[in-house]
């Protein structure tokens, strides 16, 4: 099964995006920030991960740059979906990090699920290894 990581501070974000993932059958993972999100990778390296950049401990740049040292999460398609105005600014460092989308908040939940069925689809994957 296509395993998603979550991984936002918003613990009303992580639930709506989890339920959402779930509800389509997919395997879901939520972290509440960077660190958090490493052990999870380490634990099960995700399909796609769903990441927001603004979180305390270790945020979404910190998480991407630990995470792509990891063999495990080198090719793991990632969003970013970020209340970060700045992210034009960001664009290219985030491109740089392997970042295929990149969604300012608030967010359309469509266009999130759309990323991950494109990039992680379910099919590619059984629905019930």
């Amino acid at each position: 099964m296509t395993f998603v990581l979550i991984v936002d501070d918003d613990p009303a974000i992580r639930t709506l995006l989890a339920d959402m993932f779930s509800e389509e059958g997919y395997r879901v993972g939520t972290a509440c920030n960077g660190v958090e999100a490493l052990e999870r990778v380490r634990g099960r390296p995700p399909d796609a991960i769903v990441l927001d950049l603004m979180m305390p401990t270790l945020g979404g740049m910190g998480f991407l740059d630990a995470c792509r040292r990891e063999s495990l999460c080198r090719e793991v398609p990632v969003m970013v979906v970020s209340a970060e105005y700045a992210l034009v600014d960001e664009m290219p460092a985030l491109k740089t990090a392997g970042v295929q989308a990149v969604l300012g908040k608030p967010f359309d939940v469509a266009e999130v699920l759309e990323f991950v069925e494109q990039h992680a689809p379910r099919a590619a994957h059984g629905r019930n290894d």
